[in-house]
């Protein structure tokens, strides 16, 4: 059996060594923006809704989300338009209701991680297509967002962002 860790690249950076001197097989999850590439040969429809269930499967809370989005020119304007259609409807609210696909964050200091990587993402130049921001009420909710044209050196090029925003 692998030895298994999620956590920080400081982290990863002590286990393997160790598991390196043991031959052990190791998985390191540390991290960052899992791509999910659409090219022309994809079926769009098929492809907007697996996008759009893996951002944001468990709030977007997930290290195994798709988090970066590679879309292929050809298909990028019907993909950009699915996803922000997706995202736009997606019911935010109680996690226990089965009509909710998106539940408040996990702590209030998550969701202000979130909101500052979304507004320094687009203070760099980044596109907010849909959401993107606080919602009011008890509890750390948040409005999937969709981040278009990302520019190197922001939050979202070079970050996780670990809630609902595509990028």
């Amino acid at each position: 059996v692998p030895a298994t860790l999620t956590g920080s690249e400081g982290g990863g950076g002590a286990v393997a060594p160790q598991a390196g001197k043991l031959i052990k097989p190791t998985v390191l999850e540390l991290g960052g923006s899992d791509a999910f590439v659409v090219m022309p040969s994809a079926d769009l429809e098929a492809a907007v809704d697996a996008a759009t269930k893996s951002r944001l499967l468990n709030n977007g809370q997930s290290c195994l989300n798709a988090k970066r989005f590679i879309v292929h020119r050809v298909v990028y304007d019907a993909f950009e338009r699915g996803i922000v259609e997706r995202f736009s409807k997606a019911r935010v609210g109680d996690p226990m209701d089965p009509g909710t696909d998106v539940g408040p964050l996990a702590l209030e200091s998550v969701r202000a991680d979130v909101v500052d990587q979304v507004r320094r993402t687009v203070e760099k130049g980044a596109r907010l297509l849909v959401g993107g921001d606080s919602m009011p009420g008890a509890g750390w909710w948040f409005r999937p967002g969709v981040l278009a044209g990302i520019p190197r050196g922001s939050p979202a090029w070079s970050d996780e962002i670990f809630g609902p925003v595509a990028s």
